[in-house]
């Protein structure tokens, strides 16, 4: 599945992990690697994993909930 490319007000599904929760958000700015995120975060343009500075990726975006639920569902029947 590929992901479209990411426009500044597209709204995504932020896959949170750990004490960071899941939950729709909006790109607000677009730059060459980085793109921000509305609750502070910034994702990867081209993986659109979250920047966890030198820790682990706080979490994943995804096109949509129901995107997200397709892949977690998929890949637990594997």
């Amino acid at each position: 599945m590929s992901q479209p490319k990411l426009e500044v007000g597209m709204k995504l599904w932020f896959a949170g992990k750990n004490r960071h929760p899941s939950r729709e958000v909006e790109v607000l700015t677009i730059g060459r690697k980085w793109a921000k995120i509305s609750f502070g975060m910034r994702i990867d343009i081209d993986s659109w994993w979250a920047d966890g500075g030198q820790y682990m990726s706080p979490g994943k975006c995804w096109e949509s909930f129901a995107d997200w639920e397709y892949q977690t569902k998929t890949n637990e029947a594997w």
